[in-house]
């Protein structure tokens, strides 16, 4: 995926939608964006991401999309959980 500098708008979403989501074990967090406005989210763990992880992070995604005023601005999103021990 040919990725591109990530908007400000969608930075400063992801941050404050972070806020109070990070824990211990989440080692990293990359988001890529890209012409086709396609949005990849993927988070490093420090052990194999659970389900429970797996929901905190969604919740984290539904924040940044209760920002959206359309389907023009993000059009898709991958989804990826890692365990990068």
């Amino acid at each position: 995926m040919n990725t591109k500098k990530l908007p400000d708008w969608l930075r400063l979403w992801f941050q404050h939608a972070l806020l109070g989501e990070v824990y211990p074990a989440i080692r990293g967090i990359a988001v890529g964006f890209n012409d086709s406005r396609t949005m990849i989210f993927r988070v490093y763990f420090d052990r194999e991401p659970t389900e429970e992880d797996r929901e905190n992070m969604s919740c984290v995604l539904t924040q940044i999309f209760a920002n959206t005023s359309s389907n023009d601005e993000i059009t898709a999103v991958t989804e990826e959980y890692l365990f990068s021990g």
